[in-house]
Formats: structure tokens, C-alpha cells, sequence
């Protein structure tokens, strides 16, 4: 296990071994595989009630947890720099929860499709990784994110977590846009499947919210 893990401290690998609610975010198998090439730097471990900025060099995206949460950096991170295809930026996992998160200047359908190629190489390379009981995927942006939602990539994502799911229909795509100048909200304001997030509002994420219908 150490000689796998040289990347990681062992502080971090306690935490996800064994976290302060007592259950493993991750197992000593799924950290091997999982965490073997990655440097500390791309794994962050959570207790309820952190607060996590995750950025990029032009978006920011702020989360809390309310269980305990692993964040990880998929592109350049979990996969290398020299992959094939672009992945998306981000993963989030908790007992219950497995999101992925792509930030976006603007947003654009390319955000799905980066998204969906990161599940499709998690489901060949990191089986591991899938196990969750709720999905979801979350497109970070600055912008209305009006992105057009009968592209292919988007459907098919759409497809592919109600699936995971195991529902017939349901959205489980949330696209985030990010208010920095208006701190003042007290709480997230919801229309369809658009949420508002600022450093003083965070995404609240560990335990699985209620089910998205339509």
C-alpha cells in the first residue's frame, strides 16, 4: 500500500480510510487503484461542515459538505495531462453521493461532453470509483449557462444518470452559476435545474438530496 501511495500523505489516506463518522469514503482496494498515481495536492478530504473552494484559473465553486467528502482532480489529476480526451475538471464523493463537475468561463454543450467521457473512462478504468447510491453531474459557470439542452452530449448525459440512478426519466444535471459580487443570499435559489451559489451561499453536498423528477 505504501509503495502505491507515495504520492499521498498518510494523513490523507486516514481520512479516507476512515473518516470522523466512523465509515471509509473510500476502501484500502479503491485507494490503490484510485489514488496510486495522484499527488496529494489533487485529493482534498472533507468533514461535515467544511467549506471547499473548487477553481480553475477563471471560475470559482464553492461547496460545503455536509457528510464527509473527498474531492478529487480529475483532469490533470486522476487522468493525465497527455490524456486522449479532455475530462472534466472535478470529482465529488461521499458514502452516498458521485458528482462531477466541470467549470465553465461560459457555458457551452462541451461541458457535457467532457463530463460524459470522464464516466465513461471512470467506468472502464475506475469500476471502483462508480459505486454510489445517487449521481449527478454539476456545470460550473459565471454565466446564464443558457446552453441548448437537446444537444446530443447533454442528452445522453441525461440518459446516462438516470440510468446510474436506476430510474426510467429524471434529471440529475444541475448547472451552477456563480454570483461573487452579491454575497448576500441566504439561501440557494432554484428554477428547474439552475442554482445559485456564491462564497456566502455554498452547494451543499455529502448525503444524497431529494430525487429530480422530469
Amino acid at each position: 500500500m505504501e509503495e502505491c501511495l507515495s504520492g499521498l500523505k498518510k494523513e490523507t489516506i486516514d481520512k479516507l480510510l476512515k473518516s470522523e463518522k466512523g465509515h471509509a469514503i473510500c476502501d484500502e482496494k479503491e485507494i490503490a487503484k484510485l489514488y496510486g498515481q495522484l499527488k496529494d495536492e489533487h485529493v482534498c478530504v472533507l468533514k461535515s461542515g467544511d467549506k471547499h473552494t473548487i477553481k480553475d484559473a477563471k471560475v470559482k465553486f464553492y461547496i460545503q459538505a455536509n457528510d464527509d467528502v473527498c474531492v478529487l482532480k480529475s483532469d490533470c489529476g486522476l487522468f493525465p495531462k497527455n490524456s486522449k480526451t479532455k475530462k472534466c475538471d472535478y470529482i465529488l464523493k461521499s458514502k452516498e453521493q458521485l458528482a462531477f463537475v466541470e467549470l465553465k468561463a461560459t457555458g457551452d454543450e462541451e461541458a457535457y461532453k467532457q463530463i460524459l467521457l470522464t464516466i465513461k473512462s471512470c467506468e472502464n478504468e475506475f469500476k471502483c470509483l462508480m459505486r454510489s447510491s445517487y449521481y449527478e453531474a454539476y456545470v460550473v459557470s459565471y454565466s446564464l449557462l443558457e446552453i441548448e439542452k437537446l444537444g446530443s452530449s447533454y442528452l445522453s448525459l441525461r440518459k446516462k444518470l438516470a440510468h446510474f440512478n436506476k430510474v426510467k426519466k429524471g434529471n440529475f444535471i444541475t448547472r451552477i452559476r456563480i454570483v461573487e459580487k452579491n454575497n448576500t443570499i441566504n439561501n440557494r435559489q432554484k428554477n428547474d435545474d439552475l442554482v445559485i451559489v456564491s462564497s456566502a451561499s455554498p452547494l451543499m453536498f455529502g448525503k444524497k438530496q431529494d430525487d429530480k423528477d422530469g
